[in-house]
């Protein structure tokens, strides 16, 4: 899985509280696009992401 490529990378040099705030962003993130692919989101989905907040 994904989350669990990232936690390996993330746990070399970050706390785990650290970690887990990211991957609950990440998370977030990704329902909120519609579990599209990030690599048909531009600058305007970020955007709309952060507004949403």
């Amino acid at each position: 899985m994904y989350f669990s490529h990232i936690s390996k990378q993330l746990c070399e040099h970050d706390a785990k509280r650290t970690i887990d705030c990211y991957l609950y962003w990440m998370k977030a993130y990704i329902i909120f696009i519609g579990k599209t692919h990030s690599n048909h989101c531009d600058e305007k989905a970020v955007e709309q992401f952060l507004s949403y907040l």
